[in-house]
């Protein structure tokens, strides 16, 4: 026996390819599937009815946890599963963070930079406890991020500690790869080669916060120049460089009441300029508190979800890439729930959130290790790992959100901070269903 599960949206429109029969969209807010049904399917999903239809219907309804057994308590069944996620050991990731600089100076940032980083010491240090993990029984792949400050100051550390473990996870046959977030400012066509090759660089964020002279105003640089034409240029011609094509580029907004009004002119630029690319996707953001307090600058996330879907329409119109609708689970949301995963601040502290190097109150408070310490040692596991617990405990509205198992309540710090972290994928879900049927041919009835 079935039951409808809590965590579903069915779409409010109905729709239909062209001489086609009506049907409607429902997404498993467990597993991220989306499927389209009969529209009287949908609507008796939407009723909480189990619907009466053929075998096959049902079956992958079941399948995509849209219908669960009766008697399942689904909150246990999710937050089972997803302490599950936390005890796999197969993958290790590490956050690091090269230098304590950054040649940036955003007021909405909330960390305190200064010149600096892990030194010698720091990276034979970072070495030794990535080989430690790459020796680790049962490990299979290894995940580094390059993380800031600004990253690229530090460019020839990330060549040095790269070189040490590369060649290591080789030897091992683990499966290695690096990311980076940076403004993009210091990147060249030759660093670029160099850190796809030898630091396994697969992906970039690089932050635009809106036409030339929104996003020179919005993130000027310490040096008083501008930023945005010598980005923007050295972007362009990485996307038209062979040796550089299996790079993945992802050019993220943060948006608050001073850019907000400049994102559709910025679309129009980033068309412009050629970014309609298969490897290039857009992430515009709302600006949040990072420890800091922004309240004077930061939309409402209902007013920003608003603004986000003209933004995904005028993204659809003009052929830029973006995620539409989260399409698997979220068991595991960050780096406090695992102890193989670790951010290493260019101070040499461990920690287990991305939003604690570099902040002073936290790099005082809040360290689960130090490079010190043995290099098989893991950090301690810290509070904020507490938060799948606490979702069950119901502490949080996470419980019963129709997203739960797709969101995975996003950021535990924020929520413990007192700042809700929902995605605005809560608030405008209807909209990107309504962009994933027109992208698939279907006309909204």
């Amino acid at each position: 026996m079935e039951k409808v599960s809590h965590y579903l949206t069915v779409s409010e429109h109905a729709y239909a390819p062209p001489g086609g029969a009506s049907s409607r969209l429902v997404l498993s807010g467990r597993t991220g599937k989306l499927l389209y049904v009969p529209d009287e399917v949908g609507r008796d999903l939407h009723a909480g009815k189990v619907p009466a239809t053929n075998e096959a219907l049902l079956g992958e309804l079941c399948a995509a946890e849209i219908l669960v057994p009766a008697e399942q308590d689904e909150l246990e069944a999710l937050v089972a599963r997803n302490q599950r996620a936390t005890t796999d050991t197969s993958t290790a990731t590490f956050t690091l963070i090269p230098s304590s600089y950054c040649n940036m100076g955003c007021d909405y940032c909330g960390q305190t930079h200064q010149r600096g980083g892990l030194g010698e010491e720091g990276e034979r240090a970072t070495i030794a406890r990535i080989v430690a993990a790459i020796d680790r029984p049962g490990l299979r792949g290894i995940r580094v991020t390059w993380f800031g400050a600004e990253p690229m100051t530090g460019y020839k550390a990330i060549l040095r500690i790269s070189d040490a473990v590369v060649p290591a996870a080789d030897v091992r046959a683990i499966d290695y790869a690096s990311y980076m977030a940076t403004n993009g400012t210091l990147l060249s066509l030759e660093r670029l080669r160099a850190l796809h090759t030898r630091a396994r660089l697969r992906s970039l964020d690089v932050t635009l916060d809106g036409p030339a002279a929104t996003h020179d105003r919005h993130r000027p640089l310490l040096n008083g120049r501008a930023s945005f034409r010598a980005i923007t240029d050295i972007i362009r011609a990485a996307l038209d460089e062979p040796a550089l094509a299996g790079l993945a580029w992802r050019l993220r907004t943060n948006i608050d009441n001073r850019n907000a009004e400049f994102v559709g002119a910025y679309l129009d630029e980033m068309k412009r300029l050629g970014f309609d690319r298969p490897n290039v996707s857009f992430d515009l953001q709302a600006v949040y508190a990072w420890s800091n307090d922004v309240s004077a600058i930061e939309l409402e996330k209902e007013l920003f979800a608003d603004l986000k879907v003209s933004w995904m329409v005028q993204m659809l119109r003009l052929g830029l890439r973006f995620p539409v609708v989260p399409a698997k689970p979220r068991p595991v949301t960050c780096v406090a729930m695992r102890t193989t995963d670790e951010v290493i601040s260019s101070t040499g502290s461990v920690f287990a959130c991305t939003e604690h190097p570099l902040v002073p109150r936290h790099e005082r408070e809040d360290a689960l290790g130090r490079l010190d310490m043995p290099a098989t040692q893991p950090r301690r596991r810290g509070s904020l790992a507490l938060f799948t617990e606490h979702v069950r405990e119901k502490r949080f509205p996470c419980h019963q959100c129709a997203i739960f198992g797709i969101c995975g309540g996003a950021c535990p710090k924020h929520w413990y901070e007192g700042h809700p972290a929902c995605p605005d994928h809560k608030y405008n879900m209807q909209a990107r269903l309504d962009i994933h049927a027109h992208l698939q041919g279907m006309r909204i009835l």
